[in-house]
């Protein structure tokens, strides 16, 4: 199980669209570019976050959430 896979299965109940908006948002203020099917692949497990920034968008939406990161 990859990191992320792992935070997404554990989030708090009711958190997940959250989360997800979150990082759809934060992706796009940041002009990095993700889709739908890059973000079900992260959560499925196909392939993590290949770039530190996307990594960073993501820490900073799971601290948010939940106080910890995920990378």
């Amino acid at each position: 199980m990859t990191p992320f896979q792992e935070f997404v299965q554990n989030l708090p109940h009711g958190q997940y669209a959250t989360f997800r908006n979150m990082v759809k948002l934060e992706m796009l203020k940041a002009d990095i570019s993700m889709s739908d099917q890059t973000f079900r692949n992260w959560e499925s497990g196909t392939y993590e976050p290949d770039t530190d920034a996307k990594r960073e968008v993501i820490n900073l939406c799971s601290e948010a959430i939940t106080g910890k990161h995920i990378y």
